[in-house]
């Protein structure tokens, strides 16, 4: 075997390390972002749930308005 070959080979094993190793590393940098995401969803699930009574502030103060319109009304009618 010459010295080119094993020059060749020597190459390409560390070339095949070096792939290897960086697939690691992707591989479990994409398995840590994951864990991340699912933690942010879980999070975003609980503050969705804990503000849900927030979309209904807007139809409250219409029906507050409501009431304070036919309460208004209903004093001209009295004489109030």
């Amino acid at each position: 075997m010459s010295t080119g070959w094993l020059i060749g080979y020597i190459i390409g094993g560390v070339v095949v390390i070096l792939v290897v190793a960086l697939l690691l590393i992707l591989i479990f940098t994409a398995r840590k972002i994951g864990d991340q995401a699912d933690d942010i969803e879980a999070a975003l699930a609980t503050a969705r749930d804990r503000t849900l009574a927030l979309w209904e502030v807007e139809q409250v103060n219409a029906r507050v308005g409501s009431i304070r319109d036919r309460l208004a009304a209903a004093r001209q009618v009295l004489g109030g």
